[in-house]
């Protein structure tokens, strides 16, 4: 169902990681998403924001997805949950992760 993202996922800075990632699909046939983000900053309290973008098995982007964690302490995780439900659930084959921290 999933082709991962290759090594550890991390925002470019590596301030922030996504760890404990779980990919299933629910009774309606969502596409959803449980994983932690974890705040590797030593010193300061971050925003996290996350994208996601879906595609389907020839390769071409279906959509995209935005979640925002706010004020997540230094060395502290906090897990999210997305459940893509569009039109076009059942075509999704992997999904793609893009993070980024902001102070």
């Amino acid at each position: 169902m999933t082709l991962p993202q290759k090594g550890k996922i991390t925002s470019p800075d590596k301030r922030l990681e996504l760890i404990n990632e779980r990919v299933f699909r629910d009774t309606f046939g969502c596409y959803c998403l449980e994983s932690t983000v974890k705040n590797n900053d030593a010193r300061s309290t971050l925003n996290a924001e996350i994208k996601v973008d879906y595609y389907g098995g020839d390769k071409v982007k279906i959509d995209t997805e935005q979640i925002s964690l706010k004020a997540l302490p230094p060395g502290k995780t906090r897990a999210f949950y997305l459940a893509y439900s569009g039109l076009r659930r059942g075509e999704i084959r992997y999904h793609q992760y893009h993070l980024e921290g902001r102070e």
